[in-house]
């Protein structure tokens, strides 16, 4: 792990010198719908179409089917407008503007003080201010942040090689097997660096029937013998290698990119083949059916077994793609092994974790 010194700003909220209002129209209290509707019917409005707005408003309010709403005056301390939520202009209770009915006090649905001809009404409701925040660069301040000096992935996966068939042990060629591996990258490099180890094998077995009757001499015809040849053959392998790629990011945290390694190493097999046969010699007779009826010769009966153990090395090496996703790598890679006499064809796929640069 490594220290890794990140500039940090502090970055302090100061005022502006312009602030803006915070407060919103409010649903008016009783004891302030009261006062306006007092202030209102002691009022001399200055036009017979005011007293009309008015005496509709009021009839609303009294309906109980409009909300009045309060706000303090911006610019008038101790003064308040008052407005009715969503019945602007016409002022009938069947004619609700649900557009508007939205808890704000809009220009059209203000009450006329009638007293003072404006839309002030006194009140004890203050207005306050909330600042609009600059943010102002401070002081830089150093942060020591712990970041690894290695990023370690490790994952497993699947492998299968293509050995030589063997019809007389019923073999498909086929190995099968798994893989584990390690990597490392150091931080600031694109090269990763790593091993592997296999394991894999195989096993089959095939059974052969023999039946060989007598040609001569005075049982032919009669003496018959039978018997069958078991084959078997087990294949384990194992394996061990190195791993060297190179990885391209594709954004700077190392979340995402491909790259192109190769795997090389060394696999030995261990390989067991088995044989056994057995047989016995039989006289063939027909019994009043007409039905064949074979009875064993004592003394016949033959049984062998016998098993060849064998192990070879082999040379290795695969090209291979890694994929990276975020905390996650996929690869593949396909390639060869060899004796030097013989070549076999060679596959892998795994899935790893790969954590991200930061």
């Amino acid at each position: 792990m490594k220290l890794e010194n990140i500039v940090k700003l502090v970055v302090p909220a100061v005022f502006a010198a312009n602030t803006a209002f915070a407060n919103e129209a409010q649903v008016a209290t009783t004891e302030q719908v009261t006062a306006m509707v007092q202030t209102n019917d002691n009022a001399t409005f200055s036009s017979k179409e005011n007293a009309e707005d008015w005496y509709h408003q009021k009839k609303i309010i009294k309906s109980g089917k409009a909300t009045v709403l309060i706000q303090p005056s911006k610019s008038n301390p101790g003064f308040c407008e008052y407005g009715l939520d969503g019945f602007p202009q016409v002022y009938d209770e069947k004619y609700k503007d649900k557009r508007t009915e939205n808890q704000k006090i809009e220009p059209a649905e203000m009450i006329l003080n009638g007293t003072n001809n404006t839309f002030l009404f006194p009140c004890d409701l203050k207005a306050t201010y909330t600042p609009n925040l600059v943010l102002v660069p401070g002081p830089a301040e150093i942060i020591e942040k712990e970041v690894p000096s290695v990023l370690v992935s490790a994952g497993a996966g699947y492998v299968q090689l293509f050995a030589e068939e063997d019809e007389k042990y019923d073999f498909n060629g086929i190995l099968q097997g798994g893989k584990a591996f390690i990597t490392f990258q150091p931080r600031g490099m694109n090269w990763y660096f790593g091993g592997e180890a296999m394991l894999y094998g195989n096993s089959s077995s095939t059974t052969e029937d023999i039946t060989a009757p007598a040609t001569e001499g005075p049982l032919a015809g009669q003496l018959v013998m039978q018997g069958k040849n078991d084959y078997s053959l087990e294949t384990v392998g194992f394996g061990v290698g190195s791993i060297v790629g190179y990885l391209l990011s594709f954004d700077k945290r190392g979340r995402f990119g491909i790259g192109l390694e190769l795997e090389h190493g060394l696999l030995h097999d261990w390989v067991t083949r088995k044989f056994g046969e057995s047989s016995a010699h039989y006289i063939k007779s027909v019994d009043q059916n007409g039905e064949p009826v074979y009875t064993i010769v004592e003394g016949t009966n033959i049984s062998n077994h016998s098993d060849n153990n064998d192990t070879q090395f082999y040379g290795y090496g695969m090209g291979g793609l890694r994929l990276k996703l975020p905390y996650v790598c996929g690869t593949i890679s396909g390639g060869f092994r060899t004796d030097f006499s013989n070549v076999d064809g060679m596959l892998s796929a795994g899935v790893a974790y790969c954590p991200n640069k930061e």
